[in-house]
Parts: C-alpha cells; structure tokens; sequence
C-alpha cells in the first residue's frame, strides 16, 4: 500500500475487480502476481513530467491516476504500523500520474514450487514513476527523486521478528 505521511487512508478502498494496482484518495493498493509473495521490495520515483516509458523486463505495467492530500508518500505492508521506505517528497499535494511495473512473480512461483518453506527469497518488485496531472499543472523539482526499501532492511527485519520469537 502506497499512503500519504499523517493521514488516515481512504475508507473508500478500491473495488476487488478494479486490478492489481488501484487508487482510492491517499492511497494506492497494489497486489503481487504470485500467491507465495512474502516481501515486496518498492521504489517509489518523483518526476517532473512524464518519465520515457518502458520499464524492466517481463513486468507487469499499469498507469493510473492518483490523488494526495499531502505531498510526501511511503510504502507499508498492509498490516505494518508505518510506512516501510523513506517518505518521498512528490512536491504538491493533488492529482498525479502513476506508472507501476510489477516483476518478480514468476521467480516467486519457481522457488515455492523448489521449496515452499524457503520464505526469504519470495520477494516480488515493484516501481511507482509519479509525475503531475496535466489538470493540475502543478510544478515539482526539476531533478527525479526516489525512496526505496533497502535489501539489507528486509532481512534485519526478518531477523528481529526471529529474535522475537
């Protein structure tokens, strides 16, 4: 889930059939490819208009529009407490542009398929590319910027839950 910093996400959740990436005010609900997904690993990128298209090999691609209440968004978990990634700054609260690649499922699928108690490696990809809405014509900086969930940070994560244990 992609969600504005301080505010309480949308009561008005996206319907079931509306896809695996939809947008209800504030937030973005996103879904992996494959039903073994453990971990997501997200990067969220700030453009000033629309960035060139493609994207990683074998994804998954949907543009959707988007719309915050605040300028800075972070990824969580749907049953984290908090965001997951660095919150990035979009610029302007108000309608935006998202591009979402999702990959990684496949791979997901075989390594169930080898080992189904191998949960470390499940982890499937996804890129957000936010850039203004025309309608808007709202100015944001001039450079790209990104948040990311960093690789280390899966795994300490995963160790500590451990330790709790």
């Amino acid at each position: 889930m992609i969600e504005v910093r301080g505010a309480e996400p949308s009561p008005h959740l996206p319907p079931a059939d509306s896809g695996w990436a939809a947008a209800s005010p504030n937030t973005i609900n996103l879904h992996p490819s494959s039903e073994w997904t453990i971990t997501a690993a997200v990067r969220l990128e700030a453009w000033p208009a629309e960035p060139a298209r493609g994207g990683p090999p074998d994804s998954d691609t949907s543009t959707i529009d988007a719309s915050f209440e605040h300028p800075e968004i972070g990824a969580r978990g749907f049953s984290a407490p908090g965001s997951e990634t660095d919150f990035l700054h979009l610029g302007n609260p108000g309608h935006y542009q998202v591009r979402v690649h999702r990959w990684g499922g496949d791979q997901v699928d075989t390594i169930f398929n080898a080992n189904p108690h191998d949960t470390i490696h499940r982890t499937e990809n996804f890129l957000l590319q936010f850039w203004p809405s025309p309608a808007d014509h709202q100015e944001v900086g001039s450079t790209v910027e990104t948040a990311t969930i960093p690789r280390d940070d899966v795994h300490a994560a995963i160790r500590n839950w451990a330790r709790e244990l």
